[in-house]
């Protein structure tokens, strides 16, 4: 049994008073006539603020779910990427608190999306890397307790294609082992369902990530200027071309500036150019940066093209589909890349890709833990000389991951 501390007591605590407002606002729910034409669906989303991945994801259930969708954000910029143009039938609602704030706010945003439940049908939240604790164990937590609180308002509530690591925290699996008795889960790799069904959980779907329905935008190389000359000049050239992604995130984990400089510099003498893609910009923690001083310290090689802002998650994969392979260390750069069949080499970090790789039947991801020069261009070389074949597996096994990935979108 676990002890008593503030955490738990505070659990208790929104768990009983959640309960008893998600019982008393369920008649209201039930006399209230909804048209079965006008189908209406919560959306709780990720922290956002400048991640494509969860733009992404916002985006592919926004557009493949039947009725209007209401996100729920903690604040404005969550999904305020300028390129895009947000699906018709969506509202967004600003509850800081929902997820993160302390006993009294979170009641009182608590109430407002209860009363929003009067006119719908089902909760979903965005489950994607954070919801095994890797971030923050209290907005885990919550991200349990809500759609199950919301789940006895009489909302059908699940908690959309994520990962979980071999070691979440146990107050964090005691919560998903006791929701998941009201709430779907749905995880987005097969390593992820196993790890969840070993640690207790029961309702568990094996799906695959919600980017897979991201459909890229054909005119994505002509929006970026200079990228469909540089491109048939590459062509021309009868370059390789790959994408190179340096992660804000994998910062601190291993110098990336110090292993993938080198590694395209020794490239470029090898007939290869590369496109510096990034991908997520938070504040100060920025890919864009990354790839600015990356292409400073390679002199500003004219083989070397820079997208010097973050584009849309249509046009990551527009862009991809004119590469030959990807290395990234963000996993929706490699997901995005595979709807266009074009393979990437990841870094593997919270235990997300493995199982990513094993649904799609490749193997090319590495653990920075043991990134070292020689072994990142081992395993860059190998795929440069196995992208045809990468690409060939990816044709087949994508198409069964968009499959996988609709069963997350309600009915």
């Amino acid at each position: 049994m676990p002890s008593l501390n503030r955490d738990s007591i505070r659990d208790a605590l929104e768990l009983v008073a959640g309960i008893a407002l998600a019982l008393a606002i369920r008649p209201v729910r039930l006399i209230t006539r909804r048209p079965a034409e006008a189908r209406c669906h919560i959306l709780v989303v990720g922290p956002g603020s400048g991640s494509v991945g969860d733009q992404a994801m916002f985006e592919a259930f926004a557009n493949n779910v039947s009725g209007n969708v209401v996100v729920l954000m903690r604040d404005a910029t969550v999904l305020t990427n300028g390129n895009t143009r947000q699906p018709d039938g969506s509202s967004f609602i600003e509850m800081p608190s929902l997820l993160y704030g302390n006993l009294p706010n979170f009641l009182k945003d608590l109430v407002r999306t209860l009363i929003l439940t009067i006119k719908s049908d089902t909760v979903s939240v965005v489950g994607a890397d954070v919801m095994d604790g890797a971030y923050s164990r209290r907005a885990s937590i919550r991200r349990f307790q809500v759609p199950f609180i919301l789940s006895f308002a009489g909302l059908d509530a699940r908690v959309l294609g994520f990962s979980w690591n071999e070691s979440p925290p146990e107050d964090v699996t005691r919560k998903m082992r006791a929701v998941s008795k009201r709430v779907a889960l749905y995880a987005r790799d097969p390593l992820s369902a196993e790890r969840l069904r070993a640690n207790g959980g029961l309702n568990v779907h094996m799906v695959a990530d919600l980017a897979f329905l991201v459909q890229g935008d054909p005119a994505a190389i002509e929006q970026q200027d200079g990228l469909e000359l540089w491109l048939r000049e590459q062509r021309q050239a009868k370059r390789t071309v790959a994408i190179v992604n340096l992660s804000s995130t994998l910062a601190g984990k291993f110098d990336q500036l110090g292993l993938f400089v080198p590694l395209i510099a020794g490239k470029l003498d090898n007939n290869f150019a590369f496109i510096l893609l990034p991908h997520d910009s938070r504040g100060d923690q920025s890919d864009e940066k990354l790839a600015a001083i990356a292409h400073e310290m390679l002199d500003f090689d004219p083989r070397v093209f820079v997208v010097n802002h973050i584009v849309p998650p249509a046009h990551v994969a527009g862009i991809a589909s004119k590469a030959d392979f990807v290395l990234t260390g963000r996993m929706h750069l490699a997901i995005l890349s595979a709807t266009a069949c074009t393979p990437s080499l990841s870094i593997s970090y919270q235990g997300k890709v493995e199982g990513l790789y094993r649904m799609l039947e490749l193997e090319h991801f590495t653990d920075p833990k043991t990134l070292d020069a020689h072994e990142l261009d081992k395993a860059f070389d190998a795929l440069a000389e196995d992208h045809a074949t990468a690409r060939t597996v990816l044709e087949r096994t994508t198409e069964h991951a968009k499959r996988l990935a609709r069963l997350n979108v309600p009915q």
